[in-house]
């Protein structure tokens, strides 16, 4: 619903169909770093091994300097060039056989992205925020529940549960910058962090009635200065994401009960409407 639900419903049928595949990249395993540094320190050296310089030697017998993106099984760093090791097939020296082939490990770091994480969590134990990750809690806590006519489920970086109140905790990490305060919120429209704070903040309802909620995204640099910034959901937020979330269910159950799935454009663009975002055209023309 954050991501493909606000295109159409058939984006969002495809994506819960597992038609849409979720790539992965290097910086959302970097991002997969930091969650667990600043959130799970103790859970890091297991997670997340140091990877060094492709051990490869060369034709040339000199050492390979690619970065790595394999391992082998005795501990080894390999790149993809140099995945396969090989030998001369005994049978026929000219040709090779491959004898071992390097593990791929999703999950990992290298030494100078260790020596960016451990900043990161520095900067966030040296700010106010950190009074509130030393509250009793659960991080990566899942919660699933029945509302809105489906089943929701919801992933919370972290959330401590105390008698009197909750509070929960979104952390984002942007480029240097942009832990000001604007910057912080077009983020949070640009790519639906209100979405994901309704699912957070409807899962603690659900799952711990009658307590008051305080609900936060933490933005982290991922850089020298490696600045923080804490910015609080408000019941505003809130309520402009259910209205976009109840809108969307609605119609995707509309669909399923009719056994069509509305597109991106149902319909003809409107006349006089332009190309341009109605936003755009507005800030330019005053």
């Amino acid at each position: 619903l954050k991501g493909v639900g606000r295109h159409s419903a058939k984006h969002l049928h495809a994506y819960l169909n597992g038609k849409i595949e979720r790539s992965d990249s290097g910086d959302m395993k970097f991002g997969r770093a930091a969650h667990c540094m600043i959130l799970e320190p103790e859970r890091f050296d297991g997670a997340f091994p140091i990877a060094s310089k492709c051990s490869a030697i060369k034709a040339d017998n000199t050492q390979c300097t690619n970065n790595p993106s394999l391992r082998l099984k005795n501990g080894e760093w390999r790149c993809g060039v140099h995945a396969d090791v090989t030998e001369k097939d005994p049978n026929d020296g000219r040709k090779k056989i491959i004898i071992e082939t390097a593990l791929p490990v999703v999950d990992f770091v290298t030494q100078s992205e260790l020596t960016r994480l451990c900043a990161m969590r520095d900067a966030v134990k040296a700010s106010h925020v950190q009074e509130y990750l030393k509250r009793p809690g659960y991080s990566e806590m899942s919660i699933q529940w029945q509302q809105l006519g489906f089943t929701l489920k919801t992933r919370i970086d972290r959330m401590s549960v105390e008698e009197h109140r909750i509070t929960q905790i979104d952390l984002k990490k942007c480029q240097v910058g942009a832990a000001n305060f604007e910057d912080c919120q077009w983020a949070c429209e640009k790519y639906g962090y209100h979405i994901a704070s309704w699912f957070h903040y409807a899962a603690a309802q659900a799952a711990f009635p009658g307590i008051p909620i305080e609900s936060y995204i933490l933005f982290v640099e991922d850089n020298e200065p490696f600045d923080t910034h804490l910015l609080q959901v408000s019941d505003q937020d809130i309520e402009i994401a259910t209205a976009n979330i109840v809108n969307q269910l609605a119609r995707y159950k509309r669909c399923l009960a009719s056994g069509q799935m509305e597109g991106c454009q149902p319909y003809v663009n409107p006349d006089k409407a332009g190309i341009l975002p109605a936003r755009t055209v507005a800030k330019l023309l005053g």
